[in-house]
């Protein structure tokens, strides 16, 4: 970390691209930032030769975001449809889907595998 400022906002970055300088801008090859728009285009706009990293924490929030709205979606799609054992399956499936495989107990392994023979071509499984 060079720098830390308060603020979200492109104008803060701004603020300190002027007090480094152009040059040491041009030098920088990698920034790691969250997942704010307003650096995002500081960055772009100010440092020509940086790479964007996002913070692993914002993918994976994102991700896990995104995996439990389809498995959310569909347990409703089954439940609609009168597949309310697929569904229970379904639904008992998210803390699974969100683990990291390495850290996954026998037990959680077995839910998982139940959710696949029951949900072959599931969104969820997919999704994950």
């Amino acid at each position: 970390m060079l720098d830390h400022d308060t603020g979200k906002t492109a104008e803060t970055l701004y603020t300190f691209f002027d007090l480094i300088g152009q040059e040491q801008c041009e030098g920088i090859e990698t920034v790691t930032i969250d997942m704010s728009a307003a650096y995002e285009k500081a960055i772009t706009e100010r440092l020509p030769n940086a790479t964007i990293i996002f913070d692993r924490f914002h993918v994976q929030q994102l991700s896990s975001h995104a995996v439990d709205e389809v498995r959310r979606g569909q347990h409703r799609e089954l439940l609609d449809a009168g597949a309310t054992e697929e569904a229970t399956v379904i639904k008992g499936t998210r803390f699974a889907l969100l683990k990291n495989p390495c850290g996954i107990s026998p037990v959680t392994r077995a839910g998982s595998s139940a959710m696949s023979r029951t949900t072959t071509h599931s969104s969820s499984g997919r999704t994950y």
